[in-house]
Parts: structure tokens; C-alpha cells; sequence
């Protein structure tokens, strides 16, 4: 079984080095060594991540390891990135920076962009990031320097079919958005440093029924069942109050984000 298991490997690692070196792409501007169809690109580089992935499950259930061979940490095992798949996310008003961070995060698993692009409806625009680069997110100068000296604030409307629905001049809600973008929530933050303090990993908890969110200290229950959002500030999600809170709106807009993702890996809706 081992010697089979590390021929197995072999051959995936062989693969893995024609398919990422001639199919992927660093960029949806570049082009592929292989002049084949960029569909068949990217049906290469999934099918060999998923193989990946599941010789990866059955080393680890045998534990089959030999030091230096092998390891079930697959995250930097990924196939490279498909042209067709960055178009598409260009194509569907993605943020050229946003994309480039996504990329350095997955590690070249085309997998993981092909399901951040199933997430968004190409009906749902948000802000215009046709000018973006790579490292400079321009809709967000332009909101900058349009709202200075204020910050940057987006809201969500439940109500339509744009993701954001702030006046591009203001950052204010226009008047016929029905949102709870005057509302906001926020947190006591000596709960939120005794809970540090303690050695424990503050959560923060949002119930869409009674919007209401507290701060909890992580546990067992949790199970993982948690998402981490960085930069919610700088990308304009805050309140920006008096008390340092976040809009009820883009709270729903999370929640409601999250409990899409939960439905599709558990098949049940959370609270």
C-alpha cells in the first residue's frame, strides 16, 4: 500500500508541475504556455486539485507519512490559477486588489476562486472597480477624497439588487434606501478586554431575529462555526460613531453571507 500511495504521489506532483507551469496563469492578462482551451485549462487544474486533495484524506486516515516525502497540509499544494476563472471574477466587477490578495491567501487552488465566484450573483454590482490594480483599490481613493475629511461608509440594501447603495459624492444613504443604515450595534469593550485578559478568544455573536450581538467567549460549542472579517473599517463598514459600532444593515449583509455558506457545507440554517 505505501509503495502504491507514493507512486500515486509521484504521479501528482508530476501533474501538478505541467499543469500549473503551461495551463495557469499569474494574471487574466497573461497567457498560457499550452495554447489549448481555457476551459479544458481549468478542468485540469480542478481535477487535479480535487485528486490532490483526496489522496491527501486517504494518507491521512492510513497515517502514511514519510518524513520529507509527504504532508497532508494541501494548502500549498494548489494546481495554479485559471485564466478563464480570473476573467470571469474581472468580468463580474470584482476589485483587481481584491483579487490579487485572494491569490496570495489560496496559494495557487483555483478551487477557491471558482467557489468565491459562485457566492456573488453577476446580478448583485457593487462599487465600480473597473480602475483597480493589483495593488491599489481606486474606488476606494476616489470615495476617500470625495468624502474628506469623513470616512469611507458603505451601506447594504436587503431591498435591492445592489450589494452597496451609497451616494458616490457623500457616502450617504440615498433617500429611497430602505435600510437600518442609522442604526448601528456595538459591543462593551471592557466585556471584550476582561474576556483577553482572561486568556480567552473573544467571538462576536449576532442574532438576526432580535438583532442583537454580544461578545462571547469562544468554546466547544462553536465547533470552528465562526468567520473572521479583517479591514471592516478601512473598506467602510463601520458606523462611526460615538460608540464604535458597526451598521445593523452590513451586520444582516454578514450574517446573511455566512449563513449562505453554512446552508451549502451543512445543508441547515443557523440563527
Amino acid at each position: 500500500m505505501k509503495s502504491r500511495l507514493i507512486r500515486i504521489q509521484q504521479v501528482l506532483d508530476k501533474a501538478r508541475w505541467y499543469v500549473s507551469q503551461h495551463c495557469a496563469v499569474p494574471s487574466r492578462k497573461d497567457k498560457a504556455t499550452w495554447e489549448i482551451n481555457d476551459l479544458l485549462a481549468l478542468s485540469f487544474i480542478i481535477l487535479g486539485e480535487t485528486l490532490t486533495r483526496a489522496l491527501s484524506i486517504i494518507q491521512k486516515k492510513l497515517r502514511f507519512r514519510i518524513q520529507g516525502w509527504c504532508s497532508h497540509d494541501i494548502r500549498g499544494q494548489g494546481w495554479g490559477y485559471s485564466k478563464l476563472i480570473l476573467q470571469k471574477l474581472d468580468e463580474d466587477g470584482w476589485c483587481a486588489k481584491a483579487i490579487h490578495t485572494l491569490q496570495a491567501q489560496l496559494r495557487g487552488n483555483s478551487i477557491g476562486l471558482v467557489y468565491l465566484f459562485t457566492l456573488r450573483s453577476s446580478s448583485s454590482k457593487g462599487p465600480d472597480h473597473e480602475q483597480c490594480t493589483a495593488t491599489v483599490c481606486k474606488e476606494m481613493e476616489i470615495r476617500k477624497i470625495q468624502n474628506k475629511p469623513g470616512p469611507v461608509r458603505y451601506h447594504y440594501c436587503a431591498s435591492t439588487t445592489s450589494d452597496f447603495c451609497s451616494e458616490p459624492e457623500t457616502g450617504e444613504k440615498p433617500p429611497n434606501c430602505n435600510t437600518d443604515a442609522d442604526v448601528s450595534r456595538s459591543i462593551d469593550g471592557q466585556e471584550l478586554a476582561d474576556i483577553i485578559n482572561r486568556g480567552n478568544v473573544p467571538l462576536l455573536l449576532y442574532r438576526r431575529a432580535n438583532r442583537d450581538l454580544q461578545v462571547v467567549e469562544m468554546n466547544q460549542s462553536f465547533d470552528k462555526s465562526y468567520a473572521i472579517f479583517s479591514h471592516v473599517w478601512i473598506d467602510g463598514f463601520g458606523s462611526f460613531d460615538e460608540k464604535n459600532g458597526t451598521s445593523l444593515c452590513v451586520l444582516h449583509m454578514f450574517s446573511k453571507m455566512l449563513e449562505k455558506v453554512a446552508v451549502q457545507r451543512s445543508g441547515s440554517k443557523s440563527a
